[in-house]
């Protein structure tokens, strides 16, 4: 299993072709908040037990975030 970051634009063109899947890997709170339309939600503390459910035939796209930037205008 390898990993790779991909470029929006080539999310996008494998979710139309339904050759991928979206995993929200970030807090359930965080996905009621906001997800990707076709985005499941799995909590990365749940991966293992839950992987069962994703399809072995298409990719799987981790979504998660890695930091905020927050800006204020002076």
């Amino acid at each position: 299993m390898g990993f790779e970051v991909i470029h929006p634009r080539e999310m996008e063109r494998m979710l139309k072709e339904r050759c991928a899947m979206v995993i929200d890997v970030r807090s359930r709170e965080a996905y009621r908040t906001y997800h990707f339309r076709s985005a499941v939600s799995c909590p990365y503390e749940e991966i293992e037990r839950q992987c069962y459910r994703f399809p072995r035939q298409q990719v799987l796209i981790l979504y998660f975030v890695i930091f905020t930037v927050i800006l204020e205008m002076a």
